[in-house]
């Protein structure tokens, strides 16, 4: 990991070298520096589902079902959407009662549409 946060420190500070001064050569560095970046977390992620699959291997030749399938399927877990309305509370998860929130919030807008559902 100490790779890829050097690898993307030069990356930034050629970046800000190629805005402050942008000549052909800071921008060959530039992009020099960019495809490196790419390169190591592509190889990084890569190299991290190849440690995946030889564990999910592992399991699976183990003869454990219960470990194989916990790491096989992962389960979507659902992200809550809160918003605060107008007296301060809390609106959770009611999605006419966070858009109709979010009306009252551009009411005064004259180039604000009205929120709606997509169904």
């Amino acid at each position: 990991m100490k790779i890829v946060g050097k690898q993307l420190k030069q990356r930034m500070k050629q970046e800000t070298k190629c805005i402050i001064r942008d000549t052909r050569t800071n921008r060959e560095k530039y992009i020099k520096r960019r495809h490196e970046g790419r390169k190591i977390c592509r190889d990084k992620k890569r190299e991290m589902i190849n440690n995946e699959i030889k564990e999910l291997e592992i399991e699976n030749g183990k003869n454990e079902n219960r470990k194989f399938l916990e790491i096989l399927t992962k389960t979507y877990k659902p992200r809550n959407i809160n918003i605060k309305s107008r007296d301060g509370s809390v609106l959770t998860n009611g999605k006419k009662r966070i858009l109709n929130r979010w009306n009252e919030h551009f009411e005064g807008e004259q180039s604000a549409d009205q929120f709606g559902f997509y169904e």
